[in-house]
């Protein structure tokens, strides 16, 4: 009899560690979902309005945009901007 107790107790030891850790996991995800949602995204370098109805363009045009001019120069563009670094700021500014 004594075998059996011992048996039960390690098995309920073992289920409630395995249900511990789900726990532990799921409420790092949840937290981290949270964590995601709460941070901004900003784009400091946004758009003109021209400009984004031209990108909508290029890609409502598909692979042939990679022939249009227009398309290509706007590319370069938005790369540039993207691409450069922003000017360091001075704190007396």
């Amino acid at each position: 009899m004594t075998r059996s107790f011992v048996g039960k107790g390690l098995m309920l030891i073992g289920a409630a560690l395995v249900l511990g850790l789900i726990l532990i996991g799921v409420t790092g995800e949840l937290t981290r979902e949270r964590q995601g949602a709460r941070v901004p995204v900003s784009n400091p370098q946004t758009l003109p309005g021209h400009d984004q109805a031209e990108l909508q363009r290029c890609q409502a045009l598909g692979e042939a945009a990679t022939k249009d001019a227009t398309c290509l120069a706007l590319w370069a563009e938005t790369r540039r901007r993207f691409l450069t670094p922003a000017s360091p700021t001075r704190a007396g500014d």
